[in-house]
């Protein structure tokens, strides 16, 4: 039996899940913090321990194989680490063959799923969401650069060995620009040229912040968001290329009396709505064939599909569920004393069968329903 115990689950602990077949036994369970009023941990996963048994009862599974299976999960009923309480949701999953336990950086209610592969669904749109980004703060004043998550914001150094001045980059000593094209009269002449060059400096500027800055990017694959007045955001697009990594702007001046909390809150706002590169290819992709045989959005197409390797990308509403017999619809014989499940969530057979096959599951539908897809053929 493999057991694994591990933080936020990746893409590739989904796969692994989603590989495995048989009794499958997926509890999520939400936060228990001391004092909150929710129930302690025990007492909630006891409830779902007693519900997954009576599951396996009513597939046909007897006592002694469910003993096996619910016994390392009731052990966690007197784990004292268990009981003390915790901060962050958490996911269990346990078959015959594997016992895993990840936790998750969002809240989850609590729930409990017997089928014949793992359920898979509830952690794949969310494992889509942007926790981390990087936040440049871009004024002609200072520039700043933070790496943050849901939480904190961390400060990183200006990457590049560009100063952090615009200033400084310009070796110009402003109070003497402030006098330029004035006559000792006062008479103003060509300050809009002067204002001209000086945008021209500040791209130049932006250019060079945007090696060190598209490096950080790259290196930590995190989307970017840039605050700043509409002219310096302006500045900051025509400067850069988005590599398809730009999460957006918060087009309000860093100088303006923001806290650097305060500015992280906005740039969270702007990244929830981000999608990374490979979703955008994937929904042009599905627009761009609409129509042809390589979509559908018949999901008991798309089930049969996705068990025979078919499905490249599956588009999935994360609220639906559409019961049905998995294998009746992929015409899985069944052998003398396998799990009988006759009342599977489709939608998240079609999501495990697709990731097992190395397909891509996106959770929103271009054009509303339960579940769209393209095919590889």
């Amino acid at each position: 039996m493999t057991t694994t115990e591990r933080g936020i689950p990746t893409m590739e602990d989904l796969r692994h899940l989603a590989g495995e077949s048989g009794a499958s036994i997926s509890i999520l369970m939400g936060p228990h913090r001391a004092g909150s009023g929710t129930r302690p941990a025990a007492v909630r996963l006891r409830a779902l321990l007693h519900d997954a048994d009576a599951a396996l009862a009513g597939s046909g599974k007897g006592e002694a194989d469910r003993g096996v299976l619910l016994g390392p999960l009731e052990a966690l009923l007197t784990d004292p680490d268990f009981n003390a309480g915790h901060h962050q949701s958490f996911a269990l999953f346990r078959n015959a063959r594997t016992l895993a336990q990840y936790r998750l950086p969002w809240d989850a209610g609590d729930s409990m799923v017997v089928e014949g592969r793992f359920y898979v669904k509830p952690l794949v749109a969310p494992l889509g969401v942007a926790r981390e980004f990087l936040l440049l703060a871009l004024s002609r004043k200072r520039v700043r650069f933070f790496e943050c998550d849901e939480q904190d914001c961390a400060p990183l150094p200006v990457a590049g060995g560009v100063p952090d001045q615009f200033e400084e980059f310009l070796a110009l000593n402003l109070s003497d620009y402030k006098h330029m094209g004035r006559s000792p009269g006062g008479q103003t002449f060509g300050l809009g040229a002067e204002r001209d060059k000086m945008d021209r400096h500040f791209r130049d500027y932006c250019v060079a912040l945007g090696r060190g800055v598209t490096a950080a990017v790259r290196e930590r694959k995190l989307p970017l968001v840039v605050a700043g007045t509409g002219d310096e955001t302006t500045a900051w697009r025509e400067a850069n290329d988005e590599n398809g990594m730009y999460g957006g702007t918060v087009e309000e001046s860093p100088d303006g009396g923001l806290s650097e909390r305060e500015l992280a809150a906005k740039a969270r706002a702007v990244v929830a709505e981000w999608k990374p590169p490979e979703a955008v290819h994937a929904l042009e992709l599905y627009e761009r064939l609409a129509g042809t045989a390589r979509t559908t959005r018949d999901l008991n197409a798309i089930v049969a599909a996705a068990a025979a390797g078919r499905v490249e990308h599956l588009f999935f509403a994360p609220g639906a569920r559409v019961a049905g017999d998995y294998d009746r619809i992929v015409g899985h014989v069944r052998l003398s004393g396998e799990f009988v499940s006759r009342n599977d969530d489709l939608v998240n057979a079609a999501i495990a069968d697709t990731l097992r096959n190395s397909g891509h599951a996106w959770g929103e539908v271009p054009e509303g329903g339960a579940a769209g897809a393209v095919l590889r053929y």
